[in-house]
């Protein structure tokens, strides 16, 4: 994830709703929005809503597969494939790298080291397939425990709370390095980091109902906390492969939450 131009972290100014989207959907996805570039620190309130976008474009792919007769583990598939090309596989490279460096290195500099090298070893290939594998069986087990509507809507939840907790770590961790995306794009405060908080949980409680929301916002934030709490040993803080990491597991625990309360409290939805 330490491979994308940023936003500078010089610009001035608060918050502008129309720029900070169209930034933070440049820095977080491929779609063709245009417009200036405006630092992350400000902007990244605006990080559940690129969520929304690559979240309801992947669980339409999914849902025509549905449409189409082909069944859940093709729409996952396809959901997949639309999410990462929509990104980059941004996310998916900083799990790559950070899995390789975490899991690799003996000191915090060779892990770093791992880390901004492009190449893939073991550990990356390895988070990558088991990942892969996990939000494909989640969506097919999503779908037979809920329907077509529940995954659609637990799909784009996912991307919600996945980005949305981004900033929070931004803020609450210490840059890892003095150099690389994370480094130049800036760090939000705890005001804007508490506005991409509630308006992921906002997003997620239309989709989902407003007392599921906040079980699927509360596993989030434990998740976030305790990856934050081993990159922090591990490396001295956060850097752009970390959160990428982060957002993974993310998607991951937001899925799985979201069928343990399917199955075993159904009255919430």
């Amino acid at each position: 994830m330490d491979n994308r131009e940023s936003p500078s972290a010089t610009e001035t100014g608060g918050l502008a709703p129309v720029s900070d989207i169209r930034s933070a959907l440049t820095f977080l996805t491929r779609l063709p929005v245009g417009g200036p570039h405006r630092a992350l620190d400000r902007c990244a309130w605006a990080f559940p809503l690129a969520g929304l976008a690559v979240g309801g474009l992947g669980a339409t792919g999914f849902w025509v597969c549905l449409w189409l007769g082909l069944g859940p583990w093709l729409g996952g598939a396809l959901c997949l494939a639309v999410t990462a090309f929509l990104t980059g596989a941004l996310h998916e490279d900083g799990l790559a790298d950070s899995a390789d460096g975490l899991g690799g290195g003996a000191t915090k500099d060779r892990k770093l080291e791992i880390m901004r090298d492009s190449r893939m070893g073991a550990y990356g290939a390895l988070a990558l397939i088991l990942t892969t594998a996990g939000k494909l069986a989640a969506l097919e087990r999503l779908y037979a425990v809920g329907g077509a509507q529940a995954a659609f809507f637990g799909i784009v939840a996912a991307h919600v709370l996945a980005r949305g907790m981004l900033p929070a770590v931004m803020a609450a961790l210490p840059l890892a390095s003095a150099s690389g995306v994370a480094a130049s794009a800036g760090r939000p405060g705890a005001g804007i980091a508490g506005l991409a908080i509630l308006l992921a949980t906002a997003l997620v409680a239309a989709l989902v109902g407003p007392i599921a929301a906040l079980i699927l916002c509360g596993a989030a934030g434990l998740k976030s906390a305790a990856i934050g709490t081993l990159v922090r040993r591990l490396i001295g803080g956060y850097n752009g492969d970390a959160l990428g990491l982060i957002e993974q597991a993310g998607e991951i625990v937001t899925l799985a939450v979201l069928i343990i309360l399917l199955v075993h409290l159904p009255g919430l939805f």
